[in-house]
């Protein structure tokens, strides 16, 4: 298996993974964030939950990147 393709299965298993994450934290948001006891907890679950999708455009960028190369 060539490296890249290695690279590849590790980005996708991240994105699979961070996806979940952000999945779960959103719903917790939508579930509990009205129960919160301040609202700067919830800035900063929201400002955790729009770094966690920065994060996974930078690894679709990066798997696009690198599956263009192939």
């Amino acid at each position: 298996m060539t490296s890249k393709r290695k690279v590849l299965q590790q980005l996708s298993k991240e994105r699979k993974d961070l996806l979940g994450k952000i999945d779960r934290l959103a719903q917790f948001i939508v579930k509990e964030g009205p129960k919160l006891s301040s609202p700067l907890e919830l800035t900063m679950l929201n400002a955790q939950l729009r770094s966690m999708q920065a994060y996974l455009e930078s690894l679709d960028a990066r798997i696009i990147y690198l599956k263009d190369e192939q």
